[in-house]
């Protein structure tokens, strides 16, 4: 079973080693929650030395959307913490979730580069 890429032990186990590397910001980060429009979606912002995470959550039992104003960082990245999978850039307009019931979003947030 734990031959399976696929398998919810390696699911699990790739978790921890997440968990694992952003322990720092999680678990002794500020947190900053943000406006959601819709009532069962959690978002909030976690920062710690620098490093900071944007957290939304589903909680509800039916698919979910929502905006949100992440405006204050116009031209950031945002990595999804287990796949490194790089999402749009933010820009001026809110930032549009759709999330599927009880799902979630862990996203590392970078500065663009500056060039002097």
């Amino acid at each position: 079973m734990s031959r399976l890429p696929t398998s919810f032990l390696n699911w699990f186990r790739r978790m921890i080693i997440v968990r694992k590397q952003n322990s720092q910001v999680l678990g002794r980060g500020s947190i900053r929650f943000l406006k959601s429009e819709d009532k069962q979606i959690l978002a909030f912002i976690r920062e710690y030395q620098g490093q900071r995470m944007l957290c939304v959550y589903n909680l509800g039992r039916k698919p979910g959307f929502t905006r949100l104003d992440l405006s204050e960082f116009n031209g950031w990245h945002l990595r999804e913490t287990i796949s490194s999978v790089r999402f749009p850039d933010i820009g001026e307009l809110p930032y549009f979730f759709t999330m599927p019931r009880h799902s979630y979003f862990w996203l590392i947030m970078e500065a663009p580069n500056v060039t002097a």
